[in-house]
């Protein structure tokens, strides 16, 4: 297989950071369907062809030096690093992020977030380019979205799962005309003993039938899983792409010190809402919320269900002035109305 990782780990200075492409930022000289073409013409048909037959691909090269130095700031602002941990033990072993689902273990942070460089990285033209190149359609909505920490001496180790369990109201199908389709991004080097990600090929389950029955597969019951499950021993700024078929797992944080920060996203075809949680609608009006559509260019706008630049919504001039005063941050001209409000109010 490909991908199959490395399980000595990644080696120091092993990040494969892209120097031959410019990182998009919303609101420059480059629209963002114009960015994604860019990114498009990157994806390696290989890489989809192992998603294809696999249900899953790892991919260590989409994010930009300076992309990949921003969310390390950005992450860090929100959560501790492992020496800043250790340090400090007592008081993070309580520090649980801004959740509603919240695990003991963990820290996590949900979509959108305080930190554009988080916020740019969930809408990230590469990731959307090749979710639509999976899918077969530009019509997808984001998913959900979570910056999750994980830390040594806590007990991560789970049972070999497919994530629709709690994430949509069916089973998912093999066809792809209804699809949601899972993302981890690893912002920290995974080594075997940080509790990487076990990732089990289709390949030993499609034939099975399990996803007939049940969404999990406990060790007892499916042990031939447990023999072929792959890590996701990665050096940092690597991503995988899955599927909602697709059999994981969390595994055991067996090192003594060190961290493992993931950002999780995911995208699914517009026709299909049962198939996935939305959690980030609970948080709009929140100032996160604000603050990413805000910087956002107007296609990932419509990644979280803003109207369209052509949607029949701005032909009512009142709505287009209503929405400029709820958002005054908010370059309207792309809907018909004028710039930012406040900005103008500044000058």
């Amino acid at each position: 297989m490909p991908d199959a990782a490395d399980p000595s780990g990644p080696a120091p200075g092993s990040r494969q950071l892209r120097t031959d492409i410019q990182a998009y930022v919303p609101g420059q000289n480059e629209s963002f369907q114009d960015a994604k073409a860019r990114y498009d013409k990157i994806i390696r048909q290989s890489d989809v062809d192992h998603w294809n037959e696999h249900g899953y691909v790892i991919i260590k090269d989409f994010l930009t030096t300076g992309e990949f130095d921003e969310l390390t700031t950005g992450w860090n602002r929100l959560m501790p690093d492992w020496e800043e941990y250790k340090s400090r033990q007592t008081m993070y072993s309580n520090v649980h992020g801004n959740s509603v689902k919240t695990n003991p273990s963990l820290i996590r942070y949900d979509f959108p977030y305080i930190e554009s460089a988080q916020n740019r990285l969930a809408v990230h033209p590469f990731l959307v380019a090749f979710a639509e190149r999976l899918a077969g359609t530009e019509d997808l909505a984001l998913s959900l979205g979570h910056l999750i920490g994980k830390y040594a001496g806590k007990e991560y180790d789970q049972t070999l799962h497919s994530d629709y369990g709690n994430n949509a109201l069916v089973t998912p199908p093999r066809s792809k005309e209804w699809i949601d389709i899972p993302i981890i991004v690893y912002l920290t080097d995974v080594t075997v003993d940080l509790g990487p990600t076990m990732v089990l090929s289709q390949t030993h389950t499609e034939h099975t039938g399990i996803l007939k029955k049940q969404s999990f597969a406990p060790r007892d019951e499916y042990p031939e899983f447990y023999k072929h499950e792959v890590p996701v021993v990665v050096p940092a700024g690597s991503v995988i792409f899955y599927s909602m078929r697709t059999f994981h797992r969390g595994s055991a944080m067996k090192a003594k010190e060190g961290c493992r920060i993931v950002q999780f996203g995911g995208f699914h075809t517009t026709n299909a809402p049962w198939m996935a949680p939305l959690d980030h609608q609970a948080r709009i009006g929140c100032k996160e919320y604000v603050k990413f559509l805000v910087e956002s260019d107007p296609k990932q706008r419509e990644l979280v269900g803003f109207p369209g630049v052509n949607h029949a919504y701005w032909k009512d001039e009142d709505m287009v002035e209503a929405v400029s005063n709820r958002y005054p941050d908010m370059d309207m001209r792309p809907y018909g109305g004028g710039p930012p409000k406040r900005q103008s109010n500044q000058q």
